[in-house]
């Protein structure tokens, strides 16, 4: 097994405990921005190397996107838990 496929197999390994951890206490919004920071992370990892300048510009797109729906759970988690409190 080479260095990548290790970091990428703890990587995923660490997110699919976290967000297991996450959903068996309801927090559906914590579960999901996790899920899309963790699919940042090892995209970014798999995907590393020489790329044409279209398939850099796809990753990087993807990654974007990523990040901002995680930007997104952020703010929504922070309002689920104040409706919550009350």
């Amino acid at each position: 097994m080479d260095g990548t496929a290790l970091i990428a197999a703890v990587i995923g390994a660490v997110v699919c405990v976290a967000v297991a951890k996450v959903v068996v206490n309801r927090q559906w919004w914590n579960a999901s921005g996790m899920l899309a920071l963790g699919g940042v992370f090892l995209m970014n990892i798999v995907t590393g190397g020489n790329h044409s300048r279209s398939e850099h510009r796809v990753i990087f797109a993807a990654s974007m996107i990523l990040l901002g729906y995680w930007a997104i759970v952020v703010v929504a988690s922070a309002r689920a838990r104040r409706r919550a409190r009350g």
